[in-house]
């Protein structure tokens, strides 16, 4: 696991768990990671993403993600998004050619 509270990180790895808790920005590359946004920006990449947005934004550009918003805004890049949800006072952006299953 890995935590970063403040300042701009790049992680590169396939399967990471990433907690964003801070006011940093964090660029999150690879396939198969899970994120965790609880306050910040945070840019995933990649392939086969699982991106929870408890707080903060989400900038989500890797196929086939799965994106579960609760409370912040999430912006979808993506064409092939398998679950979107959409929870209190979150927001979701979509481009015209995602689809939700």
């Amino acid at each position: 696991m890995k935590q970063f509270p403040d300042g701009h990180v790049r992680i590169c790895s396939n399967n990471a768990i990433v907690n964003v808790a801070g006011n940093g920005v964090v660029d999150v590359m690879g396939h198969g990671n899970e994120v965790n946004v609880i306050s910040g920006t945070v840019h995933v990449y990649g392939e086969d993403a699982t991106v929870f947005v408890f707080d903060g934004v989400a900038d989500v550009h890797g196929e086939r993600s799965k994106v579960y918003v609760h409370d912040g805004t999430a912006t979808v890049m993506d064409r092939d998004c398998q679950k979107l949800d959409c929870d209190g006072s979150g927001k979701l952006l979509l481009p015209d050619n995602s689809k939700v299953e």
